[in-house]
């Protein structure tokens, strides 16, 4: 199975490729975690944003960095919450899986 099976993907332009290597790094230790995402785009920076649960959890992956967007319950409420990582870090993917699994469990409350 290739990183990008089953993730609907919408590449309009080609995202950086460092920003894709990260992306590819997060999307398999998110599918080994057993919850891959299921929208994949290119980003306003060429970066790769990563959506779970119709987009209200959205990870955007540049080559630098990731940032982690908790998105407001509601279209009224217009604030959000933005989380962000060095790419660098070892401890980031797994420090990120847990943020994703959080936020996830919280939207289904």
């Amino acid at each position: 199975m290739g990183t990008w099976a089953g993730i609907n993907c919408d590449w309009h332009e080609q995202p950086d490729r460092a920003a894709m290597k990260n992306a590819a790094l997060l999307v398999e230790a998110t599918r080994a975690a057993g919850f891959p995402p299921t929208c994949a785009a290119t980003g306003r920076w060429l970066s790769v944003c990563l959506f779970w649960d119709h987009g209200r959890t959205e990870v955007e992956v540049f080559s630098n960095q990731f940032e982690l967007y908790f998105l407001p319950r509601s279209d009224e409420d217009g604030e959000f919450d933005v989380e962000e990582f060095a790419a660098d870090a070892p401890e980031t993917l797994g420090i990120l899986i847990e943020k994703i699994k959080e936020a996830r469990s919280t939207l289904r409350e």
